[in-house]
């Protein structure tokens, strides 16, 4: 009996021991699992946290190809060469100024230093690299020329004065043909005066659709700017000249939910000497909503 009851006790003893080990095994395991577990929860944030970053990377290139499309469509000036090995383009402006002749004799000083610095954006365009500057005069005027700006000028009032290319040139060249025009610089926008206007619908527009008429208004003003005696290659600056600004605007523009009155508006005087400052107003029922 005392036999029995020790082999059970030894049977129950080593069902323990069974159970302890398969508990550690169980433990273990639930170990592992646990770590397994939170390495995947890791992984998991790690790769939420990578798509995160993506999209901000994503929305940062959105960012800067539409600030590139704002800079290139309104703030980047396209005078200059265009084709082959052309160095100066007939008309192209080599010198400006705008002058006020205190006294007639003053004249002929200022004409000079505006000819010395034709000479100059002449030379830098012509002259190959490395090349050394001839000790003449590369551009060429006839005295005929320079005594009519001369008398046209000395009356005492403000001239926006320019000296432009006669023709197109290569490098290379070592004569340059120039020419002066002079107009009297004087108000052609008062400040809040309308240039041009558009209408934008966003409820019916696409993004591009709204860009492109938003370049229309640009041209227009322009070409508005140009007929009312604004000189040469119109520069326009739209608000602050910040890209970040006219985003802004293109944004209210496009989460709008009405048709909208767009204006370009003088946001300063502007002179014939320029530049065409504009401010855009987005105006609804002859109301202002917004405004760059």
């Amino acid at each position: 009996m005392r036999e029995q009851i020790a082999q059970r006790d030894q049977e129950i003893a080593q069902r323990d021991r069974d159970l302890a080990e398969r508990d550690q095994e169980i433990l273990a395991r639930n170990k592992a699992l646990e770590e397994r577990d939170r390495e995947i929860a890791e992984r998991t944030a790690m790769i939420a946290q990578g798509e995160r970053r993506l999209g901000e990377l994503e929305d940062q290139q959105r960012l800067l190809e539409r600030q590139v499309r704002i800079l290139e469509r309104y703030y980047q000036d396209y005078q200059g060469l265009r084709q082959g090995n052309v160095a100066l383009l007939r008309g192209q402006i080599l010198a400006s100024g705008v002058v006020r002749i205190p006294a007639p004799d003053r004249a002929t000083e200022v004409i000079e230093a505006l000819l010395n610095e034709a000479n100059r954006s002449a030379l830098s365009a012509i002259l190959s690299p490395g090349e050394a500057p001839p000790s003449e005069p590369v551009i060429q005027i006839t005295n005929v020329e320079v005594e009519q700006l001369t008398s046209q000028i000395a009356d005492g009032q403000d001239y926006v004065v320019r000296i432009l290319s006669g023709g197109n040139y290569v490098r290379g060249e070592t004569s340059v043909r120039v020419f002066a025009d002079a107009v009297l610089n004087q108000i052609v926008f008062l400040s809040g005066e309308v240039v041009a206007a558009t209408l934008v619908n966003p409820l019916t527009m696409t993004e591009e659709q709204i860009m492109e008429r938003l370049d229309l208004l640009v041209e227009s003003s322009k070409f508005r700017a140009r007929r009312a005696g604004i000189f040469g290659n119109t520069t326009i600056q739209i608000a602050d000249g910040n890209p970040e600004t006219l985003l802004r605007f293109i944004q209210q523009v496009k989460a709008s939910s009405q048709p909208l009155n767009i204006r370009a508006v003088a946001s300063e005087a502007i002179y014939t000497a320029g530049p065409l400052k504009l401010e855009f107003i987005a105006i609804q029922d002859n109301q202002v909503l917004f405004r760059t």
